[in-house]
């Protein structure tokens, strides 16, 4: 009875740590879906920037035409790249009321925007994480859940084992209910007695069969259980590869977003004072800049969401 007690026990053990694995993915469902919101903002606002600049070069472009100093060509060229920042930005626009419609699911409440930060400011108070003690496996819903299962099939392997024990009990009321028998004598207790010493002899083929599989069931349990933490270091430790993986990669977005501003400001100075500098190489120059500056904010959404992956990895637990 002890043993299917802590059975018990352990099931609902089981129950609960399936319970935190729901809980843990939506937290973490609705922190993505946020940041991704800032991300997306963040986007948009250097998509707008860009496609303003250009605004302002075709309007130049259009004055040097009237004057003879440029052509239909260069003013037709900037048109197409404009639209072709203008398309960007209405599939990131898209994108966001998408998220935002996405996001207001989740929290159960109708589609009404959602208040936000700034993306840039919320990236940069993040800090590479260097390990993760093993110790915090433990708290995962998958690797609870393993170890209860464990625990249970352990608890049950012990009840099968017990059974081939007699369960008779003796207590001071024996001598009480031996007026109570049908027919007034020792038999109908003796009987029941000895049926009570013997069923484990009988029904031991039962018995073993019983054992054997709630020893294989054990042994299953423990496999699965060394299973579940293999998986679970194995993806903290993928996590942590992508979370050094993008800042490595923040990094030289921001040194070629820094060598590309140079570039397009160095390129329009010359176009001004160098008749070989042609208005096709400030727009390169400002499309590239366009695509820098987008990749940048795109990897460090990956750093924030490798945080994301990273408390979801751990159940719930400290990431740092």
């Amino acid at each position: 009875m002890r043993n299917a007690r802590k059975a018990a026990v352990a099931t609902v053990e089981e129950k609960q740590a399936y319970a935190q694995a729901v809980r843990v993915e939506l937290i973490a469902t609705i922190a993505a879906s946020y940041y991704q919101l800032e991300m997306l903002d963040a986007q948009i606002a250097d998509t707008r920037e860009i496609i303003g600049s250009w605004e302002e070069s075709i309007r130049v472009q259009k004055a040097l035409m009237a004057v003879g100093e440029a052509t239909s060509d260069e003013v037709a060229q900037a048109e197409a790249s404009r639209m072709e920042a203008e398309t960007k930005l209405e599939d990131l626009q898209k994108q966001m009321l998408q998220a935002e419609h996405a996001l207001c699911t989740v929290l159960g409440r109708y589609s009404n925007g959602i208040e936000r930060g700034n993306f840039h400011n919320s990236a940069q108070l993040l800090k590479l994480t260097d390990g993760v003690p093993l110790q915090a496996l433990a708290q995962r819903p998958d690797v609870r859940q393993a170890e209860s299962a464990l625990k249970r099939a352990f608890y049950l392997t012990n009840e099968a084992r017990a059974a081939f024990y007699p369960s008779l009990t003796i207590g001071g009321q024996v001598g009480f209910s031996l007026s109570a028998d049908e027919d007034g004598s020792l038999s109908g207790l003796l009987t029941r007695a000895f049926g009570s010493l013997t069923m484990p002899i009988f029904a031991q083929g039962k018995l073993k069969a019983d054992l054997k599989k709630a020893k294989a069931e054990q042994e299953e349990a423990q496999i699965s259980f060394r299973q579940a933490i293999l998986n679970a270091s194995k993806e903290v430790n993928d996590i942590l590869a992508s979370q050094h993986y993008a800042s490595r990669a923040i990094t030289l977005n921001e040194q070629q977003v820094e060598k590309l501003n140079h570039v397009l400001q160095v390129t329009e100075i010359r176009m001004k004072y160098e008749s070989e500098v042609n208005f096709l190489q400030v727009l390169m120059a400002r499309q590239s800049l366009l695509e820098a500056r987008l990749s940048l904010i795109e990897n460090r959404y990956q750093l924030v969401d490798a945080y994301i992956q990273l408390y979801r990895a751990l159940g719930g637990g400290q990431t740092e």
